[in-house]
């Protein structure tokens, strides 16, 4: 397993499991994996990394994952800008979360687990770079 944090090696794991096809929902397929990365039941169940993770996945910006249906969420608009961010300068990848989440315009909110979602997915091969 990567090291990505709780946060990004969900993602990750989310990902596998799905074009796998072990699990057909990816809603279902974070809340599986997510237990195996944190007891708590806050971090388990906080928005902003899943809105994240299923934004990237309906934007069609997850490798092996169909686009869907597009609705907005601030957190799915992070995650974007996010991997924009990435395809500027990859190097990025390589920095933290914080370093990432403050190179994007990101309202003066804080980072809340987003760029680990983002960071992870990118440094595991899984994000659409569209360079293919």
């Amino acid at each position: 397993m990567c090291k990505e944090g709780q946060y990004g090696n969900a993602a990750v794991e989310a990902v596998r499991l799905y074009t796998s096809g072990e699990m057909k929902c990816l809603p279902k397929a974070w809340y599986g994996v997510i237990t195996q990365f944190t007891d708590s039941p806050s971090s388990q169940e906080k928005p902003c990394p899943i809105e994240t993770f299923l934004g990237l996945c309906e934007a069609g910006l997850v490798k092996g994952v169909r686009k869907g249906t597009i609705r907005f969420t601030k957190n799915k608009d992070y995650g974007i800008r996010g991997v924009e961010a990435l395809k500027k300068d990859s190097s990025l990848a390589k920095s933290s979360a914080a370093k990432l989440w403050g190179s994007i315009d990101n309202n003066g909110e804080t980072h809340n687990g987003q760029m680990d979602v983002v960071r992870a997915l990118w440094r595991a091969g899984l994000i659409e770079k569209g360079e293919d």
